[in-house]
């Protein structure tokens, strides 16, 4: 496995994070969102299917294991 650049391991130092990565799929305005609407009391599949991803990413979104 090759190592990552020192840089790119160090927090705020070169890492993208949140939607400023490429492969993000929501903005940072679409993920208050999602825990917004599952603190309200709307199910994860129906936000899973709201904002076309998957319930298990709305599930890592809501318990902070993911932005």
């Amino acid at each position: 496995m090759e190592k990552l650049p020192k840089v790119l391991l160090e927090k705020g130092k070169g890492l993208r994070r949140g939607d400023r990565h490429p492969k993000a799929t929501l903005t940072d305005h679409e993920v208050e969102l999602v825990r917004k609407l599952r603190d309200d009391g709307m199910s994860f599949a129906k936000i899973a299917a709201k904002f076309e991803i998957g319930k298990t990413t709305v599930i890592d979104i809501c318990a902070y294991r993911t932005r």
